[in-house]
């Protein structure tokens, strides 16, 4: 009897830790302060444009911001994708901060390498969508 007390127990927890998976989020988003970055780069594979617009790279920066952390990890200096926009963020100190936009399974993400995965705004596609058909025009 006492076997099968311990063999359920057993069994019961092997399920219980299998069952359970990791959901440490990603560490949040490392970004310059908004009144450090003079501009935004924002790049593909057929355009580029900058923006200087004080207002417009204020509303990417308070985006960048509010990310949602995923608990999908950033293992790369870019994204394991195909399709993928670069973000730079110009400093007045000449350094640039750089984080990644692409779509993956229907799902937007921006990935800062290193530091995390996050879900953006909707609202960041349609800016940089327009940034690039401005560049390309």
């Amino acid at each position: 009897m006492k076997k099968y007390i311990l063999l359920l127990i057993g069994m019961i927890v092997s399920i219980l830790l299998s069952a359970c998976e990791s959901t440490t989020k990603a560490a949040p988003v490392v970004l310059p302060a908004a009144e450090d970055i003079i501009s935004i780069s924002v790049s593909d594979d057929h355009a580029a444009a900058i923006c200087t617009d004080g207002e417009l790279t204020g509303e990417i920066i308070s985006i960048l911001m509010d990310l949602e952390s995923t608990s999908k990890a950033s293992v790369n200096d870019f994204p394991d994708v195909d399709d993928y926009i670069k973000i730079d963020l110009n400093c007045s100190d000449d350094t640039v901060q750089t984080v990644y936009f692409y779509e993956e399974n229907g799902t937007e993400y921006v990935e800062q390498p290193y530091q995390g995965i996050y879900i953006p705004d909707p609202a960041l596609h349609t800016i940089i969508v327009d940034l690039l058909s401005e560049a390309d025009s």
